[in-house]
């Protein structure tokens, strides 16, 4: 196996021949923090078309992501997405608009599968021609929204499932992305390309996916708005696993994008198995009142660690009073310990489980198996794992079948500790109707590509394990780089969530571009 890697990351479309010239042929847009309502009346008032947009987005792609700053966000162009924005105006123009996110455009987590000449590859050199035979189903309900895929997202290896021991945002395919506020400082991860390239106005939205945090965590860190949904209301389907908590999530600059992007994410059979609901429009739940009378826990179980962010939590606070919250204060989450624990072991089963069943499932991928998988990583050590290696794969391969009575016990005692005594029961003891935390209780660490990420406390583990709706959006800064406030709650509380977030949004307006600074 050859690795001279090579991807769609050439501009030269953009960059070839007379850049004049090229300038009176398309109109200019300016990118600054562009909203789906926005592009929307713009295209309606033929200010530009969905071909400038995208050579606009591309530009700065090119100026911010390649050059300049070098954010490493994206691992690879859709080498098509010219002609895609070509047919996307033509249908416009005939009166075949598909819906809001008709000619949006978007970037893709790259281990979510595309049937189209972008490769899938969840960051590993193994998969770099990798190309599915068939496009994911959240993919699907984008594509018949009409929206425009940009390129894919660089993310760390296999969704940060494949070392104990490794760096935010690095893949042995794409390399290390570089945080936009702070450059030195780490993205965060899983899903670190699709919250640094929306936060840095790449795109207009992304998707991320998320086991353990992998949304809401690099979310938080890079300043914008982050959903992990109710387990079950995205399908998985077409997305290279990790665990039964995994699943796709949309990821914008605001509140709004963000509930527009998650009603073309759900289908109809998800939305009915899920609410009772065919569909539900989750921009219709944006309420600037809806936290008067809102009952919210203080969970305490994440405060305490960093006086700085408990400083800029404890303002939060205030201002959810102010905006007619009940603040309940404190409750606690007293087995979060247990369950991160528990839930670890879970992982590792979950894991052996999906991945030997993904890689049986696409034939067109080699390896074929998680023993493959971990035999080719040592056979091309000096690319794959120059210093991070594979512990959690190795400890995945050791566990047994999920048919196994060790494997239902587990099961059996994350579901106690998430649900019956975690969530709902503090739901429950105090009547709230959601809980709030510091999304991370500690300000983000340098990326460190010796000795990989230092460990830091998260409040993900509740919603993740549980399964319940949680989101995160900024809430101040901490020299420089944005800290941010998570609410969650159990199942199916996703539009209540998004409007109390929104509330919060339009009452403070913390979102700030990034600076690139060193």
């Amino acid at each position: 196996m050859q690795f001279n890697i090579k991807i769609n990351k050439k501009f030269d479309y953009i960059t070839r021949g007379d850049k004049q010239n090229m300038n009176l042929l398309f109109k200019k847009v300016k990118l600054d923090e562009l909203t789906i309502n926005q592009i929307q009346s713009d295209y309606d008032a033929g200010k530009y078309s969905i071909e400038d947009l995208t050579r606009a987005y591309l530009e700065q792609i090119y100026s911010i992501d390649q050059a300049g700053p070098k954010l490493n966000s994206i691992i690879q162009i859709n080498p098509d997405v010219i002609e895609e924005a070509k047919k996307l105006d033509k249908d416009r123009v005939v009166g075949r608009k598909k819906s809001v996110l008709h000619g949006i455009p978007i970037l893709i987590k790259d281990n979510i599968l595309t049937q189209d000449n972008m490769a899938t590859t969840a960051g590993s050199v193994l998969l770099k021609n990798h190309y599915a035979q068939e496009d994911a189903s959240v993919i699907k309900s984008l594509r018949n929204a009409g929206i425009l895929i940009l390129g894919k997202t660089n993310l760390s290896e296999w969704s940060r499932f494949r070392s104990t021991k490794t760096s935010s945002g690095w893949s042995s395919l794409g390399g290390q992305t570089l945080n936009p506020y702070q450059l030195d400082i780490t993205p965060s991860g899983s899903s670190s390309g699709s919250a640094v390239s929306v936060s840095s106005n790449l795109c207009t939205v992304s998707i991320g996916t998320e086991t353990l945090g992998s949304i809401i965590s690099p979310a938080s860190v890079n300043g914008i708005v982050g959903l992990k949904p109710t387990l079950g209301l995205i399908s998985t389907s077409g997305v290279i696993p990790v665990a039964s908590t995994d699943t796709p999530g949309p990821m914008a600059r605001n509140v709004r994008d963000l509930s527009i992007l998650l009603t073309h994410m759900v289908t109809k059979s998800e939305c009915f198995k899920i609410s009772g609901k065919k569909i539900i429009n989750y921009e219709d739940y944006l309420d600037i009142d809806a936290l008067k009378g809102a009952r919210l826990g203080v969970n305490r179980s994440y405060t305490g660690y960093c006086e700085q962010v408990d400083t800029v939590f404890e303002k939060a606070i205030l201002k959810l009073k102010e905006l007619g919250a009940i603040i309940i204060d404190p409750v606690f989450s007293s087995n979060e310990s247990e369950l991160r624990q528990k839930g670890f072991e879970l992982l590792l089963f979950d894991f052996k489980e999906k991945m030997n069943a993904f890689l049986s499932n696409n034939p067109e991928i080699k390896p074929n198996s998680l023993s493959d998988l971990i035999e080719l990583n040592i056979k091309y050590c000096d690319v794959i794992m120059p210093t991070f290696k594979q512990e959690l794969f190795e400890l995945a391969q050791m566990k047994s079948d999920i048919d196994s009575k060790e494997y239902e016990e587990i099961k059996r005692q994350c579901f106690h500790l998430s649900v019956e005594e975690g969530i709902d029961k503090l739901l429950n003891i105090h009547q709230i109707d959601a809980i709030i935390a510091p999304t991370l209780s500690e300000k983000p660490h340098k990326t460190d590509l010796v000795n990989g990420d230092i460990p830091r406390i998260s409040c993900a583990a509740l919603p993740a394990f549980s399964g319940g709706a949680h989101i995160t959006l900024p809430m101040g800064f901490i020299d420089k780089l944005p800290v941010g406030l998570s609410f969650f709650a159990n199942r199916n509380q996703d539009a209540k969530l998004i409007s109390y977030a929104y509330a919060f949004e339009q009452n403070t307006f913390f979102r700030k571009k990034p600076n690139f600074e060193l």
